[in-house]
């Protein structure tokens, strides 16, 4: 499992330095981000991942947007939340449920993309929290969730996707992302237990 995730983000790495390379005319010229030469395009878009949360297979929903500089690289924001109910038996033999979400910086690297399928490399680095719910904490009541715990965490996740030109303002990609997590502080459930391999489906839009 160790070498596989090495080769994806060995794979991505290469991807971004290609991305790169296409945007470079004049080996010699300095370029910039945020030159006044750069075509610069805004887009957005929602992502529909399957994936895994403590052994249980979730389905997250997110959307980002943001800026496409010169076709080849995509700079903005995103965010994504479980939208599944998640639910785990603990050492009491109670059934909670875990809920929450993560976002931050969305950057990405596109590879041939005036090209009917060609290949995106968007990471997303951030932050977000989860929590602990006990659903029938107070059966009597009316609302009857109570959270037990939360955690905040670090996440990063890399993707790679398949993406296919539908029209001119319009793209659909297919692909696979690793949610990694780091600084979780829950009683009994790790950052392994929170760190997954996932599916990945978007839908974007925007002056391509």
């Amino acid at each position: 499992m160790r070498a596989v995730k090495i080769v994806f983000i060995l794979s991505i790495t290469c991807g971004w330095l290609s991305s790169a390379a296409q945007g470079i005319e004049n080996p010699e010229e300095i370029k910039s981000l945020f030159s006044k030469e750069n075509e610069i395009k805004g887009f957005g878009g929602v992502d529909i991942n399957i994936t895994d949360v403590y052994q249980e297979r979730s389905l997250l929903l997110g959307a980002y947007g943001g800026a496409i500089i010169n076709k080849h690289v995509m700079f903005g924001l995103a965010g994504y939340g479980i939208s599944t109910e998640n639910q785990f038996r603990s050492e009491t033999g109670t059934m909670f449920n875990i809920e929450g979400g993560y976002g931050g910086l969305y950057l990405g690297g596109i590879l041939f993309p005036n090209e009917v399928v060609h290949l995106t490399i968007p990471v997303l680095f951030g932050a977000g929290a989860f929590h602990i719910v006990d659903k029938q904490y107070f059966p009597t009541s009316f609302d009857k969730e109570y959270v037990l715990e939360s955690t905040a965490f670090f996440v990063v996740k890399p993707s790679a996707q398949l993406e296919v030109n539908i029209t001119q303002f319009l793209r659909v990609g297919v692909g696979a992302t690793y949610r990694l997590i780091k600084g979780s502080d829950l009683r009994n459930i790790s950052d392994d237990d929170l760190t997954s391999w996932g599916g990945t489906f978007s839908i974007r839009l925007g002056r391509f």
